[in-house]
């Protein structure tokens, strides 16, 4: 009878689930919002976000947003120090500039110096890092922990990566051994201990995608999906990737907010972002749970000064992800686990109850071994551990050789005491050795 009522129960069980969907459905849901418009008649050329606060940088001004995000305040910026591009989190940011012009050997399309943005108040200040050891085009930074790094191609075209502790007492660049093969950086991510570098190449292929750590050295991974805009990405969470990616060779679609999972290697396209039309961001920087960006003008004969306008997109978990089949089975489920019990306990109430706690003490010793170590195991055993361990190293297998040594301990000590007792549960033992409260 007993067998009749499980396998009715998983036959419904199964009957529910193939009425579900087959597809996955997205956990996230994208939100884009605006920003005050930086009341400037210069074009924005970088942005950054200090401690949750926005900074734009033009050629001659720095806004910086107010805490309540409803105005900015403008300060002077160093008409010398025009920003190539921007190392940032949302809490820290590093900003990689031009050579001076004069400076020996410098390009202006070529970043040599580094800064290291504080706001004090409402008004910015940048404090000078050591010079980068040679100019580098398309560079591209990173934070990751304490460390700085920085990759580009030195003048030669050779692949260069760096890397600088800023708050040492006497930060010094240290080389570290590069990628291989053509492209130029495109974004330059960090999360865990780990770098995630794209690499852009002529517009007809996908962006290649390569990740670095201190064990493993450089590794290509899969392409991404489509072409990552420049300096359009952050790191998010523990093992996710944002970015803002466009269909490969197609310079008039508007480009596709995706993640990419860094353990697994999958992307997930996650909605529209809202930028408008084919128009590039000329400037991007991480922003609370997203990005914040600007784009180029598209009005005729307006320039870059048109500019202003900052957006943002965020990605928020959603609210309402059980739906009534859901319930549906969560409902199923509850009566009848609860009939199953209440169906024993009027047939068996009395009876003894071996049976339920001790398998009538009939229990083969292999299954009681299964159940023994079945006891210790749970979804994280299957899921999170194993993840941990592909990130990172097998260090979580120690946790399993221990629990192999304790589960020995107790097959060969406790339980055959607890048999020679003849005792119901654990709970009665303490009982009778102890006291019953």
């Amino acid at each position: 009878m007993a067998q009749h009522a499980r396998r009715l129960f998983i036959g419904l069980c199964l009957l529910l689930a193939a009425c579900l969907p087959s597809h996955a459905e997205n956990l996230a849901s994208v939100r884009n919002g605006a920003l005050p418009a930086v009341p400037s008649t210069e074009a924005i050329r970088a942005l950054a976000v200090v401690d949750g606060r926005a900074v734009a940088i033009t050629q001659t001004q720095a806004w910086v947003l107010n805490t309540a995000e409803a105005a900015w305040r403008a300060s002077a910026w160093p008409a010398d120090a025009e920003v190539l591009a921007v190392a940032g989190n949302g809490k820290q940011a590093v900003l990689l500039l031009a050579a001076q012009p004069g400076a020996p050997g410098g390009v202006p399309a070529r970043t040599e110096r580094i800064v290291k943005l504080s706001v004090n108040g409402d008004q910015p200040t940048t404090t000078p890092l050591p010079d980068l050891p040679e100019p580098l085009t398309d560079a591209r930074g990173a934070l990751l922990a304490s460390a700085l790094f920085v990759a580009g191609r030195n003048p030669a075209g050779a692949a260069v990566l760096l890397r600088i502790e800023p708050e040492a007492a006497a930060p010094a660049w240290q080389v570290l051994p590069a990628w291989s093969g053509p492209g130029r950086p495109g974004t330059l991510l960090a999360q865990t201990k780990a770098l995630h570098l794209t690499l852009t190449g002529d517009g007809t292929e996908p962006d290649r995608l390569w990740r670095w750590t201190t064990d493993e050295g450089w590794t290509e991974k899969p392409p991404a999906p489509g072409q990552v805009l420049p300096s359009a990405g952050r790191a998010t969470g523990q093992a996710h990737l944002l970015y803002l990616v466009r269909k490969t060779g197609s310079n008039t679609a508007a480009p596709a907010l995706m993640t990419l999972h860094t353990i697994t290697g999958s992307w997930a396209m996650q909605g529209d972002p809202g930028v408008a039309g084919a128009a590039e961001p000329v400037a991007v920087a991480a922003w609370k749970d997203g990005l914040l960006w600007t784009q180029a003008s598209s009005i005729q004969g307006a320039g870059p000064a048109a500019a202003t306008e900052l957006r943002s997109t965020q990605l928020e978990s959603r609210k309402l992800l059980l739906r009534w089949l859901d319930w549906l089975v969560i409902g199923i489920y509850l009566v009848a686990m609860l009939g199953i019990g209440l169906y024993y306990y009027l047939r068996e109430r009395r009876d003894s109850t071996a049976d339920f706690f001790v398998g009538g003490r009939s229990i083969p010793f292999w299954a009681a071994g299964v159940s023994l170590y079945a006891t210790n195991t749970s979804s994280i055993s299957y899921i999170a551990i194993p993840a941990k361990a592909f990130e990172t190293n097998w260090q979580y297998l120690t946790n399993n050789l221990v629990a192999v040594v304790g589960l020995i301990f107790v097959a060969i000590w406790v339980v055959p005491m607890l048999r020679r007792l003849d005792l119901m549960s654990v709970f009665s033992y303490l009982e009778t050795r102890f006291h019953p409260s």
